[in-house]
């Protein structure tokens, strides 16, 4: 039996696993407002920009700016790491939440609770195929599968952990510690083995960085006095500090340090943060002076002095300039540093930028803000773009099963969506219209509002005719099946619809909002009030009337019993049940107490009876009118797909599936729903939230993933700097590899063309003995120069 329901109240907490999430369409190419975008993160295969906030993770086309998916998990944002040999986005949530991202398909994969408390910091071994989450104010690591996101192994630091970098020459992770703690030295943690080493002489760093030729490590913190900032240089392989630097800081000194290593310019650029306290509370400042360091000699070489004010470490990294982009917490600006390490630029923007990217691609800057991105070319150092998107907030959803199309509804519009999941159409209606029922017939959609009606052709997407009553029409349209008319319902009667000429027919004594049709009578049953009505729908008359001790809030009907199920609109029980034959009342079914039901749905493929309410579920066996289960979950509105036997269920920022064979929650995701609608055809479940729409399906479909030969970064490979052609000699062939492994192109014998390739440090691999790749250790593809070799490829 084929059924619709509407459900509404509230589920109280949710597990995600995101399986069912298909795809994300966003409408009208709308960005709705983020809050505070934190991170930002660029995949130059694809050329789509990551933005995740406070509200939830965003993706979209980095070049033409329009959405294609994103999460709508409430969270706070905080981390992201690309591990691209998986394709896998990984975010982290500071409540603890841990979102798998697919980047080619812009699915989330897998949504992993507390995988640790707060996981601050994110960093990917790609040789280990691991992740690793640093909890924030703990002194633990998670371990985390790269491919299935299971947890792997917890890790026991010495100290707590803050910030992670990856020792791609020696596969470990380097770990700092936060601020306010008095000893917490640099910890390297082996990925392969996850045995943990701290080391010695680099108490209270708060970042750390490696060279790029992976030799030595510098470490930023404060001396033992804690009255100057010291960047401590650590030899790589004995984990021993021999040298440090005293940055000079004027009068001031920092105790949260940030390390900016920009290998292309050859500098790392060293800032902090201050503790000030100006009556309100304690404010964070970043100090106006940047230290600039060389890379080579290791010395202090300049000073960069900063507009005043409180700053974001927010930044962006230009390899191909080469340059600097920091942003402004409330300079409202954007500082460009140049390669002289002076201020080139400073762009008005508006304040609090928290996440910031360059795109290699374009050689653009995105910095998002709230419901506006901005686009700067990073070759003039000039805004060439300001995007405020406007979107559309989804208010209802109706599938069209003869057209294929869903039609969603806004405030003043109707936006009709194909096959293919994108807007054929928008029709302009008058404001806030509402769909009353969908008459397949004829293919007619009957919307409303107040005493309007309109009649809306959906084989030509248009509305073909409007009508204005002297009644105030308020809830759903109930089509009769088998006949083309409709009851709907008004203030205090029911206006009763004649399908075929579109035209008011009569106009119902009986004052109603709810209807059931029982195929064994051929009644109509109606309630709102204290008591329900069986109407004869053929000649609109009521036949009986089964009065009942309250008002009915949700009704259903046991067709192979013939039997009516009522609960009351208190919600506490118990259910009357009524016999349809003789319209009186023959049992009643006691409830569990403590909880409020809200709605009841009777399945007759699997006999029994689901009951909804706050925080519960409860299942009733028909033929014994027994309680067989209860589920700690709530309700809210909702759809049953009667092909795979499965309740969609949502309560605004929530939807959860429920399997009425097992009778068992089979699937969570996140996220603000305000209607669902089925396609019965492909089985897909459409969820709108105001500026997007959710595709579920019902089944959990696998994703491919191709295996990829991933390079282990030898140590000191001479690097080649390459402009357009990069040649080869001999017969040989080879790939060019970015930096974490991934094939760029294949490369032919002679010249071949590269000036498509984004700016950056790639590898040669040239065909080792009987055509096969270059194999071995990273120590062992060192001393192979001649089967692999660094290049820089500029512009």
């Amino acid at each position: 039996m084929k059924k619709m329901l509407i459900i509404a109240g509230f589920l109280y907490f949710a597990i995600c696993t995101g399986q069912y999430l298909e795809k994300t369409i966003w409408l009208y190419d709308s960005f709705p407002r983020l809050g505070e975008p934190y991170v930002a993160l660029h995949n130059p295969t694809t050329n789509r920009m990551y933005v995740a906030g406070w509200q939830d993770i965003q993706v979209y086309d980095a070049g033409l700016l329009q959405k294609h998916a994103f999460l709508g998990y409430q969270a706070e944002w905080v981390a992201a790491s690309r591990c691209p040999n998986v394709n896998r986005i990984y975010f982290s949530a500071d409540d603890g939440v841990l979102a798998v991202f697919d980047d080619r398909a812009d699915t989330v994969v897998a949504l992993h609770f507390n995988v640790t408390s707060r996981p601050w910091s994110l960093a990917y071994s790609a040789t280990s195929q691991r992740l690793y989450v640093a909890d924030w104010g703990n002194h633990w690591v998670v371990a985390v599968d790269a491919r299935s996101g299971a947890v792997l192994d917890t890790v026991g630091l010495h100290g707590t952990a803050d910030r992670l970098v990856w020792d791609s020459f020696r596969n470990r992770m380097l770990c700092t510690g936060q601020r306010w703690s008095e000893r917490d030295p640099v910890q390297v943690v082996d990925c392969a083995t996850h045995s943990v080493a701290e080391i010695p002489g680099t108490g209270r760093s708060t970042d750390v960085v490696l060279h790029p030729e992976g030799d030595r490590l510098y470490c930023l913190g404060v001396d033992s006095a804690r009255t100057r900032n010291v960047i401590r240089m650590v030899d790589a392989d004995s984990l021993v500090v021999y040298d440090s630097l005293v940055l000079p800081t004027s009068d001031d000194w920092g105790d949260d340090g940030r390390l900016i290593l920009h290998p292309a310019a050859g500098r790392i650029y060293a800032c902090w943060l201050d503790e000030l306290t100006d009556g309100r509370g304690p404010w964070s400042r970043m100090q106006d002076t940047m230290v600039v360091i060389d890379l080579v000699s290791d010395t202090v070489v300049g000073l960069i002095g900063l507009p005043e004010g409180y700053w974001q470490h927010s930044f962006a990294i230009n390899d191909s300039n080469p340059k600097l982009y920091l942003t402004s917490l409330v300079c409202e600006s954007l500082v460009v540093i140049g390669p002289d390490d002076s201020i080139v630029a400073t762009l008005p923007l508006v304040d609090e930028y928290k996440a910031i990217e360059w795109n290699s691609v374009d050689n653009t800057i995105y910095v998002p803000y709230c419901d506006t991105m901005w686009v700067i070319d990073c070759s003039t150092d000039s805004i060439i773009h300001k995007e405020d998107y406007r979107g559309f907030d989804v208010r209802a959803l109706q599938w069209n099963r003869l057209g294929n199309k869903l039609y969603m509804f806004d405030y003043g519009t109707i936006a009709a969506l194909d096959a293919g999941d994108t807007i054929a159409k928008r029709i302009p209606v008058w404001s806030h219209p509402w769909p009353l029922a969908y008459y397949p017939d004829l293919n007619k959609l009957y919307l409303h509002k107040s005493g309007k009606m309109a009649v809306f052709d959906c084989t030509s997407d248009s509305v073909v005719k409007a009508l204005d009553f002297s009644l105030t029409l308020g809830g759903d349209g109930f089509i009769i099946p088998g006949m083309p008319k409709m009851y709907v319902p008004a203030r205090y009667s029911t206006a009763i619809f004649d399908l075929t000429t579109d035209s008011l027919m009569a106009v119902g004594s009986w004052q109603r909002q709810n209807f059931i049709y029982n195929f064994n009578n051929s009644l109509v049953y109606a309630y709102r009030g204290g008591s329900v009505l069986a109407i004869d729908p053929s000649e609109d008359v009521t036949r009986a009337e089964i009065h009942l001790p309250a008002n009915t809030r949700s009704a259903d009907v046991d067709m192979g019993r013939n039997l009516l199920y009522c609960l009351l609109i208190h919600g506490f029980g118990p259910i009357y049940v009524v016999d349809c034959d003789s319209h009186v009342i023959v049992d009643s079914i006691s409830l569990p107490p403590g909880t409020t039901y809200n709605g009841l749905v009777m399945l007759d493929e699997v006999d029994k009876l689901y009951v909804f309410g706050w925080g519960r579920t409860t299942v009733i066996d028909c033929a014994s009118h027994e309680v067989v289960k209860n589920l700690e979950r709530g309700r809210g509105l909702g759809i049953h797909d009667p092909r795979s036997g499965r309740f969609w269920l949502s309560d605004r920022d929530c939807v959860y599936v429920l399997d009425s064979s097992s009778d068992s929650v089979v699937a969570e995701f996140d996220a603000e729903i305000n209607n669902l609608a089925l396609d019965s055809v492909s089985g897909r479940v459409y969820g709108g939230r105001e500026k997007a729409l959710y595709v579920f399906r019902d089944t959990l479909t696998g994703v491919s993933e191709g295996r990829t030969d991933v390079l282990k970064k030898a140590g000191r490979i001479p690097a080649t700097v390459i402009r357009g052609l990069l040649s080869l000699s001999g017969g040989v062939k080879a790939d060019l590899l970015d930096i974490s492994g991934r094939r760029v192109m294949e490369l032919e014998p002679g010249h071949n063309d590269i000036r498509h390739v984004a700016p950056g440090v790639y590898f040669v691999r040239e065909e080792g003995p009987r055509g096969q790749g270059s194999k071995g250790s990273a120590r062992e593809l060192a001393g192979c120069a001649s089967r692999v070799r660094r290049v820089v490829i500029q512009k």
